[in-house]
């Protein structure tokens, strides 16, 4: 605080002046003011940066000033750790951001090297490009373990809930719902009529290849033996620290359309698994 005075008038009654240059907004001096005089069987207030009020009862002012500078050095500590904690998360969001943007020239690499073998392979098929008539469907969403995270969970559970009304509107007739998040578990759990898959919320916060693995493997084994015609994946992709983009996607069955030659440019050069051979 910049200044403050509490004038005591000979008749006991008291006008107090507030001023503040801080540019702290937890700090309010109208309120400040509003809340001393208030104590004072008196009545006051102002603005952020300047209050004025008095009050005819001086005899606990001293006590109530003292309450006053307590709370403003509360604030400021509070004000050091929140900002001590910013520092750390965004070091975290940097080191996150850092590790997805790594990996993704590789799957660019893989999505496009799978594009141009399905141009060149116009006879390949596989069990799990099966299109089928859609009556059972999974389906895989994603979101915080926390709060705080503006509209990032609100946003995904819209979303699922749309996607199921939709899905039924075409014919859908029953849903299995894989929740990666305690917040869209928590939407899930609310939902009836619907089959929940139990998923450790950790694997939200602390993603790992066996946890995830486990998940794929069930879901393309139900979808081999037609318990799944068809898997949705409902997800953020980042794309920067303040715009990621919600998605949803077709997980199965993969879509083999024919596409052109990428900028790749390694048509007809693939070796399916099954026509391997092994040289002695």
């Amino acid at each position: 605080m910049d200044a403050e005075a509490a004038r005591i008038n000979t008749k006991n009654s008291v006008n107090i002046i507030c001023k503040s240059n801080t540019s702290n907004k937890d700090i309010h001096c109208g309120n400040i003011v509003k809340d001393i005089c208030s104590k004072c069987n008196g009545n006051g207030g102002g603005n952020q940066n300047f209050a004025q009020g008095g009050g005819n009862d001086a005899s606990e002012i001293n006590t109530y000033l003292k309450e006053v500078k307590a709370r403003i050095g509360s604030v400021n500590s509070t004000k050091k750790i929140t900002g001590a904690m910013k520092m750390v998360s965004s070091a975290k969001l940097k080191k996150a951001q850092m590790a997805i943007e790594n990996i993704l020239p590789y799957q660019n690499r893989l999505n496009s090297i799978l594009e141009n073998f399905l141009a060149t392979e116009s006879d390949f098929q596989s069990d799990f490009s099966a299109v089928r008539d859609v009556k059972k469907e999974a389906v895989v969403v994603f979101s915080s373990n926390s709060s705080l995270c503006g509209a990032f969970n609100s946003n995904v559970i819209r979303e699922l809930e749309n996607t199921i009304k939709s899905e039924k509107s075409h014919g859908v007739q029953s849903f299995t719902l894989y929740p990666i998040g305690k917040k869209v578990k928590d939407a899930v759990s609310k939902m009836s009529d619907i089959d929940k898959v139990e998923i450790d919320t950790v694997l939200a916060d602390h993603p790992s290849f066996d946890g995830i693995s486990m998940i794929t493997n069930e879901l393309m084994t139900n979808f081999l033996n037609k318990e799944f015609d068809k898997v949705t994946i409902i997800y953020h992709h980042l794309k920067n620290s303040a715009v990621q983009k919600l998605t949803n996607e077709t997980f199965l069955p993969i879509k083999l359309e024919s596409k052109k030659e990428s900028k790749l440019n390694l048509s007809g050069d693939y070796i399916r698994s099954e026509e391997r051979r092994v040289g002695k």
